[in-house]
């Protein structure tokens, strides 16, 4: 995997990690995150996975569980 799509992938989970406290969410973020790096895994460049990972249903699960995270804070 290139070091910048992976790069890419670790400041997204890294958000999500370091504000969740809900144990649940955790798992559910721990299973997305496998996802997004097989994706990752399948792309050349950052701005192939981009396009791919923004046109998936990936993108979709990454908002919910970032906008879930961003609740517990509040």
């Amino acid at each position: 995997m290139d070091t910048y799509i992976k790069a890419t992938i670790d400041v997204r989970k890294n958000i999500i990690f370091k504000k969740c406290n809900n144990y649940k969410l955790m798992k559910i973020a721990a299973n997305l995150f496998d996802r997004i790096y097989k994706l990752g895994e399948q792309c050349r460049d950052v701005n192939e996975f981009e396009n791919k990972f923004l046109e998936s249903y990936l993108s979709e699960k990454y908002k919910y569980l970032f906008e879930k995270v961003e609740g517990d804070l509040e």
